[in-house]
C-alpha cells in the first residue's frame, strides 16, 4: 500500500512537537488507485507511524519580541511509498535525485533547400514585418501553401517545421484549437531536434493555460520537465498555479516549494508571486501559523500595507474574503510565458559553419498579446 497522512500539531518554545492529531489520511493499493483518486481512503493504516514520526521532528521555534513561543495548528503531510517501487523521472526531479543521462545521439535528417525556401516564403506571408517587409500579412495563403506540402514527400524535420509554421499561422488568425493541433502534429514527428520538441510543449502548456484547461496544462508541463531533465522556476510555478485552479492544494504547495528550491540553487531571489501563492495555499489549507509566517516574510521582502493588514486580521482570529486574497495570483511582468513561441529560422551561414549560440531579446508585450 501507498498513501499519506496529514498531521496537525503544536511546535513548543523548545522546537519540539506536541499534541499531534491526524486530520486527513489516505491509502491505496497500486495500480488500482492514485494519490488524486484515493479509492480506498480514508484508511488509518499509516496513522500511528505518521504520529510517531512527527513526534521526533525538531523545529526552530517562532520568536515574538525575541522570546520563543509555542506555535499551534502546524500541519505536515507524511507520505508513504514502497522503496522498491521505481521512482519516475518526474518524481526524481522533485526529490532532487535525478541523475542527468547521457543522451543518445539522434540523427535528424537535414532540411533540404527547396523545403527551406518554401517554409521561409510561408513565414514571410504569415508575418512580413518580422522579415523586414512592408507587405500585408496573408496567413490564409501561407496555410494553403503549407498544406500543399505533402508529408509523404518530406522528412521528419521538414514535416515538423511545416506544422510549426502552421501553428504560427493559426495563432495569427486567433484559431487556438487549430494551433494546439498543429503543435501536437509537430510532436508526433520523429526524429526531430530536442529544441523543437521543448518549444512545442512550452507553447502547448501556455495555450492550455489560456483556455483554462488546467489538467492538460499540468500534463504538458510534466512532459516538458521530463524532456528538459530539470525543474524550471517558470514552468514549475505555472504548474503550481494550474494545480491551485484545479483545487489540488497540497500538490500546488509542493510545486511552489520546488520553485523556491530551484531558485535558491541558482542564486535567485524568490519572487513576490511565489510567496503570495504560498500564503494563499496555507490560508486555504487552514494552516494559520504558516500563513502568518509566510505573510511576514513576504512583507519583509516586498513591503506592502495589505500584507500587514492580513497579518493583523489573522492574528485577531479573523478571516479574509476569498476574492480579496485571490486578486493577485496572476503572474507578474517578469513571469510572462508566450502562448505561441516560434522556433527561429536557423541562418544558413550558421548552419554551414556548424555554429550554435543564443540571443537574449528584450521587447514589449502589447495589449493584443
Amino acid at each position: 500500500m501507498t498513501g499519506w497522512v496529514v498531521v496537525e500539531f503544536t511546535i513548543t518554545d523548545e522546537g519540539t512537537v506536541t499534541n499531534p492529531v491526524v486530520i486527513d489520511t489516505c491509502a491505496w493499493i497500486k495500480p488500482d488507485s492514485s494519490e488524486d483518486r484515493c479509492k480506498d481512503g480514508p484508511n488509518p493504516i499509516f496513522n500511528d507511524a505518521a504520529l510517531q514520526a512527527v513526534l521526533k521532528f525538531k523545529y526552530t521555534p517562532r520568536m515574538v519580541d525575541g522570546v520563543p513561543v509555542n506555535t499551534e495548528g502546524v500541519k505536515n503531510r507524511i507520505s508513504f511509498a514502497l522503496m522498491d517501487e521505481p521512482v519516475s523521472a518526474l518524481e526524481a526531479l522533485y526529490q532532487g535525485t535525478h541523475k542527468p543521462q547521457v543522451k543518445k545521439t539522434t540523427v535528424v535528417p537535414a532540411m533540404r533547400e527547396r523545403t527551406y525556401r518554401k517554409l521561409v516564403k510561408a513565414q514571410r506571408l504569415i508575418d512580413p514585418e518580422r522579415h523586414q517587409s512592408k507587405k500585408k500579412a496573408k496567413p490564409q495563403v501561407a496555410i494553403q501553401m503549407l498544406i500543399d506540402l505533402k508529408d509523404e514527400e518530406l522528412n521528419s524535420l521538414e514535416i515538423a517545421q511545416k506544422w510549426n509554421s502552421l501553428a504560427y499561422a493559426y495563432s495569427k488568425l486567433g484559431d487556438t484549437d487549430a494551433t494546439i493541433n498543429a503543435y501536437h502534429q509537430v510532436l508526433n514527428q520523429s526524429p526531430t531536434p530536442l529544441a523543437l520538441q521543448l518549444t512545442s510543449l512550452r507553447a502547448l502548456y501556455g495555450l492550455y493555460f489560456q483556455k483554462n484547461e488546467y489538467d492538460k496544462a499540468v500534463t504538458t508541463i510534466d512532459r516538458w520537465l521530463v524532456l528538459k531533465g530539470e525543474l524550471s522556476v517558470d514552468a514549475t510555478f505555472l504548474k503550481a498555479v494550474a494545480l491551485y485552479r484545479l483545487g489540488n492544494l497540497h500538490d500546488s504547495l509542493r510545486n511552489v516549494l520546488a520553485t523556491e528550491r530551484v531558485a535558491r540553487e541558482r542564486g535567485k531571489k524568490s519572487r513576490e508571486s511565489w510567496w503570495y501563492l504560498k500564503f494563499v495555499l496555507h490560508y486555504e489549507l487552514e494552516d494559520w501559523p504558516n500563513a502568518i509566517s509566510v505573510l511576514e516574510r513576504l512583507n519583509e521582502n516586498y513591503p506592502n500595507e495589505k500584507y500587514l493588514n492580513f497579518v493583523s486580521t489573522l492574528r485577531q482570529g479573523g478571516t479574509i474574503e476569498y476574492e480579496t486574497i485571490t486578486t493577485d495570483l496572476w503572474p507578474s511582468k517578469s513571469e510572462f510565458l508566450p502562448i505561441v513561441k516560434v522556433l527561429p529560422v536557423y541562418p544558413r551561414r550558421a548552419l554551414r559553419r556548424g555554429l550554435s549560440g543564443w540571443v537574449v531579446v528584450e521587447f514589449t508585450v502589447t495589449e493584443q498579446g
